[in-house]
């Protein structure tokens, strides 16, 4: 005889979970299996003595075992469905300040191996750095370097990295290699460093009508930054500090600032900033440098390549900008799918 027992798991209503009054069910569900071969046989009728065809299959205990198999199974199920969602309430729904750290890379190394996903902690600098602050309340967000992912694995992914506090943004193979190995590597690392390479303008039809390769990274960079704004978006709550890094995302404030006007946002740049006569051979230089300019403090190494911005920022966006000591203030337009109107900004430079 089974019985309904309720058991509460702290992660919303109550799930109902079937238990049986007969010593060794656990054992008799497990080992017994039901008959999956029926089989005919042969029975008199007593009013023709015609021969019927009776089946003999499943017994009534074999069928009952097995339904409640099954519903041991599909509560199991929703266990873990509402601990995950737990999780994830946890970490995007909490309301207390934190430092959301918004980096082109995860500081965990995802890889398969077996048909599993194993973590393993990344090399790098800033990982190092960052990782080892304490007392703070910190989610990183960044892309999941992992290819070929169907929606489920990716649920699982970020299920696990929730867990260690990460939060991942996962991108296309094309369009990562294209903004990562393309226009970041190709056109903006170079140029940072004093290399100037031939990127044509985005505006510019290449071969007939025909969208050329500095094209496609270009706008490759634009939709990684907006996925990277739509992640962040979810994530971020009114009085985090949403602290964006490097080349990689340099639309990424101004899209941010587009969602969530009070938003606090710092970006930093880890390479140098070129000189005005270098930086401006760079065809997108004004959509980067208004990009950069929704955040509310922007960072750099030295004052030499804080010097080098707001000599940009003033040569090249005009009577745009006006230039206070170390703080530029601008309007910035609202599109109309975001509200509209304009945003009054004074950025500090360091």
């Amino acid at each position: 005889m089974c019985t309904l027992v309720q058991q509460s798991l702290g992660l919303g209503a109550p799930i109902l979970l079937l238990l049986t009054a007969s010593p060794g069910f656990a054992a008799t569900l497990t080992n017994r299996r039901p008959s999956v071969h029926a089989r005919p046989a042969k029975a008199v009728d007593e009013n023709g003595g015609l021969d019927r065809i009776r089946i003999e299959g499943e017994s009534a205990e074999d069928r009952e075992q097995a339904i409640l198999g099954k519903i041991v199974e599909l509560n199991q199920q929703l266990y873990q469905t509402r601990k995950a969602a737990f999780i994830e309430r946890f970490w995007v729904q909490q309301r207390t300040p934190r430092v959301l750290i918004v980096a082109n890379r995860l500081p965990y190394k995802i890889e398969r191996r077996d048909g599993e996903f194993h973590y393993s902690v990344a090399s790098g600098g800033m990982v190092s750095a960052l990782l080892g602050v304490q007392h703070m309340r910190m989610v990183w967000v960044g892309w999941a370097d992992i290819d070929d992912t169907t929606a489920a694995e990716q649920d699982a992914i970020r299920r696990t990295l929730m867990r260690r506090g990460c939060v991942p943004v996962f991108l296309p193979k094309e369009q990562a290699s294209l903004h990562y190995n393309g226009y970041c590597n190709d056109a903006l690392w170079p140029l940072f460093h004093y290399v100037i390479s031939r990127v044509r303008s985005p505006d510019a039809n290449i071969g007939g009508g025909n969208v050329g390769r500095e094209m496609e990274q270009w706008e490759a960079y634009r939709a990684v930054n907006e996925a990277f704004a739509e992640v962040v978006d979810t994530v971020a709550t009114e009085g985090d500090l949403v602290w964006v890094h490097d080349y990689h995302l340099m639309l990424l404030p101004s899209l941010l600032r587009q969602r969530q006007p009070k938003l606090k946002i710092g970006w930093f740049l880890h390479t140098p900033w070129p000189a005005l006569e270098v930086f401006r051979t760079l065809p997108a230089r004004r959509e980067i440098l208004l990009g950069l300019l929704a955040a509310d403090l922007i960072g750099f190494h030295i004052y030499q390549y804080a010097r080098h911005f707001l000599h940009a920022c003033t040569h090249l966006l005009g009577t745009d900008v006006s230039l206070d000591a170390r703080k530029l203030n601008w309007e910035m337009p609202i599109p109309p799918e975001a509200g509209g109107g304009v945003l009054h900004r004074s950025v500090r430079v360091d």
